[in-house]
């Protein structure tokens, strides 16, 4: 058998802790999540474009121009 330690530092080895953290549930799912709202707001780049009608249908125009060399 191998210690908790081992097991825990074992699964970050392999990315499964990552997988872990989607499942969360009740409190502590929403202390995780929050924690990752406050993290995105102070990053600046991570601003969302807000895609209006006109915006979205500018990106689609771009990417029809992209793909097919219109």
């Amino acid at each position: 058998m191998i210690t908790a330690e081992e097991h825990a530092h074992f699964m970050q080895q392999n990315g499964v802790a990552r997988v872990m953290n989607r499942h969360r549930r009740g409190r502590c799912r929403r202390e995780h999540l929050r924690a990752e709202m406050l993290r995105a707001s102070q990053q600046p780049q991570n601003q969302v474009l807000e895609l209006t009608r006109d915006n979205r249908a500018a990106a689609f125009k771009g990417d029809l121009e992209k793909y097919f060399k219109l």
